[in-house]
């Protein structure tokens, strides 16, 4: 996802930095700064990204120890 990203905003700073340059030449200076933002903010994002994922495959196996605990618990309780 955050790669996704990085590639859709990188192409988008060029191209428009590109279509709307100036006769200056200084183009390049916006295009340089708009990936620079991309970079630093795709990688945020990856790492938020990562370890959200940790934590939900964390939560995963909390959760399924607690089913086989629940589950022990339910097939030793004597019936009746």
């Amino acid at each position: 996802m955050a790669l996704v990203y990085v590639i859709a905003s990188s192409a988008w700073i060029a191209v428009s930095d590109l279509l709307l340059r100036d006769q200056g030449g200084y183009a390049w200076i916006g295009i340089i700064k708009g990936l620079l933002f991309v970079a630093v903010t795709g990688l945020l994002l990856y790492i938020l990204l990562h370890r959200m994922q940790v934590r939900v495959e964390r939560s995963e196996l909390t959760l399924q120890s607690t089913e086989d605990r629940f589950r022990w618990v339910v097939e030793a309780a004597p019936e009746g």
